[in-house]
């Protein structure tokens, strides 16, 4: 009786185990009724006791699973959470705007780490890394209790100063330099090439 109990209740968990993975229920079934039929038929083990190392198995490999699926999850980084509250507080108009300095801002900060960090540039990639997400949640804070108008002449100001750092660290940028620079070679190259052309 006592058994039967068991066997049911372990039945149960691995149902419920199962249940937010049913995919992999077709892994973990055959291989519980494997485990089984190599208990009974080569271990001698008793059927009884077999059905519960199988339901066993099955619930092990259920949870294995389902801690892997928790552990896989990404964490945004504080940066990330403050710019996505940023973007979740800012109004239509302001939205576009938000994206548009976050995508160049993550441009920058994604640069090698191979900057001098006390160049200018290493200087303000750093600032953008560190300092605006602390400026962002400072404005997050302050706009929770500000009337509406407030709010905006905060958003836009912060926007701003936010847009004005990124302006700096994209006209010092050593990568968009020297990529500028390629191109007014080339452009060179290419024009004299064209002149002497013309010349024959």
């Amino acid at each position: 009786m006592i058994l039967g109990v068991v066997i049911v209740m372990l039945a149960l968990c691995v149902v419920i185990g199962l249940s937010t993975q049913p995919r992999k229920a077709f892994v973990a079934l055959p291989a519980a009724v494997l485990a089984m039929v190599v208990l009974i038929e080569e271990a001698g083990v008793a059927p009884r006791l077999a059905v519960i190392a199988g339901l066993l198995i099955s619930l092990a490999l259920s949870v294995s699973w389902r801690s892997a699926g928790v552990a896989k999850a990404p964490q945004p980084s504080p940066a990330d959470r403050a710019w996505d509250r940023l973007a979740g507080s800012a109004g239509f108009l302001a939205r576009g705007r938000v994206a548009a300095v976050r995508r160049r801002r993550e441009l920058l900060v994604s640069r090698g780490d191979d900057i001098d960090p006390f160049s200018s540039f290493g200087e303000l990639r750093l600032k953008l890394e560190r300092r605006v997400p602390e400026l962002i949640e400072n404005y997050l804070d302050e706009a929770a209790t500000a009337p509406k108008l407030r709010r905006h002449l905060l958003m836009s100001e912060l926007l701003g100063e936010i847009e004005g750092l990124v302006a700096r660290a994209e006209a010092v940028d050593p990568t968009a330099i020297a990529r500028a620079d390629r191109r007014t070679a080339l452009r060179a190259h290419l024009g004299r090439g064209a002149d002497r052309g013309g010349g024959e």
